[in-house]
């Protein structure tokens, strides 16, 4: 199916309705992965948050290698156990081995922390034969400045830093 700029999607249940309102580009995936499409900025309408809309609506993204759609047991296998801030496409796979059993033989006191909202790119195989090439989606990530001082403070003291 395609998708056009000014197509209207309704939610049956809750009439909400989601509107392309701008298509970016062609969405590549591996073949077999059943994840091609377009890349699109939609509005949505709706009378709830777009937390409670995305939660009811939408499913937990997993990457295309796993080849199968995503399970409700996801949302708690496929996360982070020091995930709490919501906005992320995916859970930043190279701290999918921290444990909470981990964590508190580092101690809190050995530990910062920071918000990294993983964009939609990291699902995107690199297609070009040139890596400068290859167009990523944008990841933005947030850290208090106390945080920051304490991780500043560490390099400084020329302490092992683990990420």
């Amino acid at each position: 199916e395609s998708v056009s700029k000014g197509d209207i999607y309704v939610e049956p249940v809750s009439g909400s309705k989601v509107e392309v309102v701008d298509i970016r580009g062609i969405w590549e995936e591996e073949d077999d992965s059943g994840g091609n499409g377009c890349d699109c900025v939609v509005r949505i309408h709706s009378h709830q948050d777009i937390g409670s809309f995305l939660s009811s609506n939408g499913s937990v993204p997993i990457p295309p290698y796993f080849n199968r759609e995503a399970v409700p047991s996801d949302k708690e296998r496929y996360n982070n156990v020091y995930a709490k801030d919501g906005g992320s496409v995916a859970a930043p796979t190279a701290g999918l081995h921290f444990t909470d059993d981990i964590l508190n033989v580092l101690g809190e006191s050995n530990m910062s922390s920071l918000t990294l909202h993983v964009g939609a790119g990291t699902f995107m195989p690199v297609r070009s034969s040139d890596a400068r090439e290859h167009k990523m989606h944008a990841e933005h990530f947030f850290v208090n400045v106390g945080e920051l001082r304490s991780i500043v403070g560490a390099m400084e003291q020329g302490k092992s830093l683990v990420v």
